[in-house]
């Protein structure tokens, strides 16, 4: 799974890696913290699985699906 995001997302971010790998043997979480607006794109463009940002999405954004 990859995730990008915010900075502000980091701390539970990794503890959600840790907890995921440990129930999921096998699997492995790749994080990257480019920022929100990057992390959309990134969703948008499949280079990502999930786009943790710590605001909600504007309704433009949401527009985008």
């Amino acid at each position: 799974m990859r995730v990008d995001g915010s900075t502000s997302m980091a701390t539970i971010n990794q503890m959600l890696k840790q907890r995921y790998e440990t129930k999921n043997s096998g699997t492995t979480v790749e994080l990257a913290y480019n920022g929100t607006r990057a992390a959309l794109q990134s969703l948008l463009d499949g280079k990502v699985d999930l786009a943790a940002i710590g605001r909600a999405l504007t309704p433009e954004e949401k527009a985008k699906g």
